[in-house]
């Protein structure tokens, strides 16, 4: 048998490169698996918010048809609907006092987490106020809604009038 041909001071040299490309690479993984997770959570809020924005606006929408199919004048003069209010429960519409399902002040659309409510501002600003010439007015309303799924909120305003 041959002897391979051996200099001084090169036993195990390639070990050690081996050992260094090994740590990089196992360090470009974890750095990838992390960058990884990290855009699945993004993504993940990013669905959750279009998901509760859409159901806010689907609350918001149902607040209005609700409004416009209540025929009663007197149920909206005096304000009879649990959702209708003429001021806020509680000023903050964030708290949990104004879509609380058990105190009544909002009513529920698709699920226990998605409500609306509506405040009546009033007769609206430039509609006329002769009783004489008409026997309706313009008035104004701001219609809530809100859906809190997957632990995050959205929160809809809409504006809304309605002659009676």
């Amino acid at each position: 048998m041959e002897k391979l041909y051996k200099e001084k001071g090169e036993n195990g040299v390639v070990v050690v490169i081996a050992l260094i490309m090994l740590v990089f690479l196992t360090l470009l993984g974890i750095s990838a698996t992390s960058t990884t997770q990290t855009e699945m959570r993004i993504a993940q809020n990013e669905n959750n918010f279009r998901q509760n924005l859409y159901s806010a606006e689907c609350a918001a929408i149902a607040g209005a048809q609700a409004l416009e199919n209540e025929m009663d004048v007197s149920a909206l003069e005096d304000l009879s609907p649990d959702w209708l209010h003429s001021s806020l429960p509680d000023s903050d519409i964030r708290s949990d006092t104004n879509w609380d399902p058990s105190n009544g002040h909002s009513n529920q659309v698709l699920d226990e987490t998605t409500r609306y409510l509506a405040v009546y501002q009033g007769i609206a600003e430039g509609s006329s106020l002769d009783i004489g010439t008409q026997s309706t007015s313009l008035r104004d309303f701001v219609i809530y809604g809100c859906s809190t799924k997957n632990h995050g909120e959205a929160l809809i305003e809409v504006g809304y009038r309605k002659r009676f």
